[in-house]
């Protein structure tokens, strides 16, 4: 049997902690400044019941798995909090009688929609100008109709500036994050596909072959279990010909009606994905070779997500066609010798 390559996989980087980190930063900077203005107010009370409460938000994110950390709902919600928090802080930072805060707010919105270098300059222009309006009118002692403090504003402007720079590096983080997912996807694909290509070459017997196919899949996808399933066109007869978790459990007749999603990617040669079916997610691949389908790629319970991407989906029907070719090509040498 060809031995299957296991090395070891590259390690993944955590963006997720990174974002986080820059989360706990701006979450503890907003408590600062809000707790010891607030002291012995009536709003205290508030104040230190919103910290508590995107504290613990915060600290319920680090048990998002980071996998599901970049999916676009768990962004969202993220989003949302922080539109919330920051809202939430500017106001309370706010100088009484006076609505300068909206500035800011509506700054730190445009960001969020927005996420772009030009934004956080831009955002610091506007701090510069409003400080300098201000600084302007008292240097000519214009009194003002509100009651303005410079160093309520100072704190403000200080807050805003940092939700930004928390927005704009979350938003490159978080693109980071993808982009390094994709190579590091796309690396072990290559891998796979150069070991099974070296599979193929060691040996023309089909059991070792499909084994080191289905073996290699379950490792890569960190699957719980991954089988080749050989179906006879005329017959409609299924049979497990190789289980990765056991290589002593071979040939072993099926049931295609027992198992409607086989039998559906073997009626419709389509990949079938369903990450819904319990007790765990299920795939299924047709092989097809010459035009004829002559088995399938049964995957259970890989951690894929909620969707299958584009470059998994390619992974797979690379994989079904090799197997199918090392099938066909197996089956010929056999009835040869």
């Amino acid at each position: 049997m060809p031995s299957v390559d296991s090395k070891p996989r590259p390690p993944e980087i955590d963006h997720r902690k990174a974002i986080l980190s820059l989360r706990w930063l701006l979450i503890i900077l907003a408590s600062y400044l809000t707790l010891f203005t607030h002291v012995g107010t009536a709003e205290f009370g508030v104040v230190f019941g919103f910290a508590i409460v995107f504290s613990v938000s915060n600290a319920a994110l680090t048990f998002v798995p980071r996998r599901r950390f970049l999916e676009q709902r768990v962004q969202k919600g993220i989003a949302i909090l922080d539109v919330v928090f920051v809202s939430a802080t500017l106001y309370f930072l706010r100088t009484p009688e006076t609505y300068l805060y909206l500035a800011f707010l509506t700054v730190f919105l445009l960001a969020m929609f927005w996420r772009d270098l030009r934004l956080v300059l831009f955002s610091l222009f506007v701090v510069s100008v409003l400080f300098g309006v201000f600084n302007y009118l008292r240097l000519f002692r214009v009194e003002l109709d509100v009651n303005f403090n410079i160093e309520q504003f100072l704190t403000l402007a200080l807050f805003f500036v940092v939700s930004i720079f928390y927005v704009f590096l979350a938003e490159r983080l978080t693109q980071d994050a993808v982009l390094s997912n994709t190579i590091l996807e796309e690396k072990r694909i290559a891998e796979v596909i150069v070991e099974i290509s070296r599979a193929l070459s060691s040996s023309l017997n089909s059991d070792d072959v499909l084994f080191a196919i289905a073996s290699r899949l379950r490792d890569v996808l960190s699957a719980a279990e991954c089988s080749i399933v050989r179906v006879e066109a005329k017959t409609g007869t299924a049979q497990m010909m190789v289980k990765a978790s056991d290589p002593a459990e071979r040939n072993i007749e099926m049931n295609l009606a027992r198992h409607p999603e086989l039998k559906e990617a073997y009626e419709s040669r389509q990949l079938l994905f369903n990450p819904g079916a319990k007790p765990r997610c299920l795939i299924a691949v047709p092989m097809i070779a010459q035009d004829s389908v002559l088995g399938l790629i049964y995957i259970e319970g890989a951690p894929l997500g909620p969707s299958l991407s584009e470059a998994n989906a390619r992974f797979f029907e690379v994989m079904a066609s090799t197997a199918a070719n090392a099938l066909r090509n197996a089956q010929l040498f056999e009835e040869v010798e």
